[in-house]
């Protein structure tokens, strides 16, 4: 069912297959220290450590300014339809299964600053995905570091009602595998009123594929998002079998 759900929803094609962070923290861990270290030399006075810090200090200073100032120059762009900031989680429901969406944080993806968000089945991370705010809109930029090429645009920004776009995608690509195709055609549009379990949204924008194609497998959906909320709901029919997701809370983070 766990990749039924991931096919399904708007976060990945395939499962997360490997986690390597403990590995990765041993390998990076500092060498132990055999021999004993000598003995520190006298310290000196607090008015010489002061004379001497001082001018480190500025120069520390100044060179840290370029690098804020870099830093916010590659700020996360944050889309009003999809909201980005570390932290929100939406809790969906499909059917008799339930799952979550988290932003764990916010890094850069080759060109994009993306924000990685992560689908979490009883608590536990079981995939994740990078998604940017462009000019064009809110895009995929990789499936579970599988990058996404082109980035997929699923949410045109700003939303004008029966716009339409197409999609040719190729995820995953490399030497020695062909990736997997998505492609198909995207709809924008509107739904005055959208009830769900986390409560009524108003003014709500769609966006509909009637002809996706991800690798061979053919499906149409539509995706609902709220300003404020993100995806409030999603509808999806593949080969004939109807699914429906329903956000059933929504938590901003600090």
């Amino acid at each position: 069912m766990k990749r039924f759900l991931l096919v399904l929803t708007p976060l990945a094609i395939v499962i997360l297959a490997a986690v390597a962070a403990a590995q990765d923290t041993k390998d990076k861990a500092p060498p132990s220290k055999d021999k004993a270290e000598p003995a520190p030399a006298k310290e000196k006075s607090d008015k010489e450590k002061s004379e001497k810090q001082a001018p480190e200090k500025a120069k520390s200073d100044k060179e840290a300014a370029p690098a804020a100032k870099s830093a916010a120059a590659e700020a996360m762009k944050e889309s009003p339809y999809y909201p980005l900031q570390v932290g929100n989680r939406w809790d969906y429901r499909l059917g008799d299964n339930h799952y979550s969406m988290r932003v764990a944080k916010h890094e850069k993806v080759g060109d994009y600053m993306c924000a990685r968000v992560e689908m979490m089945v009883d608590d536990k991370v079981t995939a994740h995905e990078h998604i940017a705010d462009t000019n064009e809109g809110v895009v995929r930029v990789a499936y579970d570091d599988r990058r996404s090429e082109p980035p997929l645009l699923f949410l045109k920004l700003p939303p004008a009602k029966d716009q339409t776009w197409k999609v040719d995608s190729v995820i995953g690509k490399t030497d020695k595998s062909p990736g997997e195709k998505v492609s198909g055609s995207f709809k924008a549009g509107e739904a005055a009123k959208v009830s769900e379990p986390a409560g009524t949204f108003e003014n709500v924008v769609t966006s509909s594929s009637p002809d996706l194609d991800a690798n061979g497998l053919k499906l149409s959906f539509t995706y609902y998002f709220a300003k404020g909320t993100g995806m409030v709901k999603q509808e999806i029919d593949v080969g004939g079998q109807k699914v429906i997701i329903d956000l059933e809370k929504f938590e901003q983070g600090k």
